[in-house]
């Protein structure tokens, strides 16, 4: 997402379309990181090789623990970081940086994107032609096809106040995990007592999956409410179960 900074927004009339690299207005690119391992090295490296002649990089890191900080400052020594010194979240993050740019645009990344090298030029011509639009946005693509996997049980009605039919906890495991997307039937991010992250289905929970190289590598650990229970699942895949 591409934003325009203007203290008089909304603009009342088009500026003329920039001609030439010198003309192009510069624009603050921020990639929000937290512990992003691997991904971040590999989204800094496709934004620095931008078609683009005026942009600046900079790294908003929310107190990492990874490692990721120190090799951003060995591999990429333009790039600024900004080290926030908590976990402030994508929104108090990413404006902890935007306050410290003039730029009159920023784009905003997530470290797990890779962008193509001609992504940045044809989002800025657009604002620049276009009189009322204050932030554009890319096509963004899956880096891998994907495969649709539903997991199908049975549902229960905890005590209490939650009224929710909960089917079975999934718990995502192994180094495909963060390719891994939580679709339909599925609820929001939940702590167990042992401190492990999971989602509740609603006993259709949709999975969407990568497929690298024509294969399929993913693990997901599946349990039931209690230690005790027993709770019939299948899983369908492609159609087939």
């Amino acid at each position: 997402m591409i934003f325009a900074i203007s203290a008089d927004f909304p603009r009342q009339e088009a500026r003329p379309r920039q001609r030439g690299h010198a003309k192009l207005p510069r624009v603050s690119i921020i990639i929000l990181n937290y512990n992003a391992g691997a991904l971040m090295s590999r989204c800094v490296t496709a934004v620095l090789a931008t078609h683009y002649p005026n942009f600046e990089v900079t790294v908003v890191d929310n107190a990492s623990t990874d490692g990721s900080v120190e090799a951003i400052r060995r591999d990429f020594p333009g790039v600024t970081v900004v080290e926030t010194g908590a976990n402030l979240g994508f929104a108090r993050g990413n404006n902890l940086a935007m306050r410290g740019t003039s730029a009159p645009y920023i784009a905003l990344l997530n470290p797990d994107t890779e962008v193509d090298v001609d992504w940045l030029r044809p989002l800025v011509e657009h604002l620049e032609a276009d009189p009322v639009a204050g932030g554009v946005g890319p096509k963004i693509l899956f880096s891998h096809d994907r495969l649709e996997a539903v997991l199908r049980s049975s549902t229960f009605v905890p005590m209490g106040t939650d009224p929710r039919a909960l089917g079975v906890r999934v718990y995502e495991n192994g180094d495909d995990a963060a390719q891994t997307v939580f679709k339909g039937g599925v609820y929001g991010p939940e702590i167990d007592r042992h401190g492990a992250a999971f989602r509740w289905t609603d006993g259709a929970g949709s999975v969407s999956i990568p497929v690298v190289n024509g294969e399929v590598n993913v693990v997901l650990d599946v349990s039931a409410a209690g230690r005790d229970s027993e709770v019939p699942l299948s899983v369908d895949v492609g159609g087939e179960e």
